[in-house]
């Protein structure tokens, strides 16, 4: 028996003895909370391309909920491979895909809000840096996204290896500083 049925069946019996009769309505309560939670985990990590942004991007769904941020904004919205265009309009128009875009947005009428945006990379040896050129391409990419309004977090393929839900946690912590510290419109 899998873990799952175990827990489900010490709880159904816990359920049978505290309460003295069966819930018939329990597995179906249960297998919506599973569903729910399993369409969660797979809208997370469904548009991410490589394995490394589908760990950070799996650990930071669950980060969230266990943060701050959720009573600190509004709205939280996490885009993986999001595309960001940068200087619209003008000659060095340029548009960049960002690894997740995490944006949040805390209304403060019904017609002001403040918003916040943050690109999370995820740095594999495989794509970054591997020339002088590529280093100066990702470090202006990082200058023209942060002159967006966009603060960029940037986690090596080993960080996220390693501990994936700490990459997510200190990126959310990130966060949470500045939605606390830093007022934007």
């Amino acid at each position: 028996m899998n873990p799952i049925s175990k827990t489900f069946e010490r709880f159904k019996a816990d359920f049978e003895k505290v309460i003295g009769e069966s819930e018939s309505k329990l597995a179906d309560r249960i297998s919506v909370h599973l569903e729910n939670f399993f369409i969660e985990v797979a809208q997370a990590i469904e548009n991410c391309e490589s394995p490394i942004e589908k760990l950070i991007s799996l650990e930071l769904n669950q980060a969230i909920k266990q943060s701050r941020l959720e009573r600190m904004v509004d709205v939280i919205e996490v885009n993986p491979q999001a595309e960001v265009e940068v200087y619209e309009g003008r000659p060095k128009e340029r548009l960049y895909r960002v690894d997740l875009l995490v944006r949040l947005t805390k209304f403060i009428s019904a017609v002001d809000s403040i918003e916040y945006a943050f690109a999370i990379e995820c740095d594999g040896h495989d794509y970054h840096e591997r020339t002088k050129e590529q280093a100066a391409r990702d470090r202006q990419r990082e200058r023209d996204l942060m002159n967006h309004g966009i603060t960029v977090i940037r986690f090596t393929g080993s960080e996220i290896y390693d501990d994936p839900f700490g990459c997510a946690r200190e990126a959310i912590q990130i966060m949470e500083h500045y939605v606390q510290n830093i007022f934007r419109f």
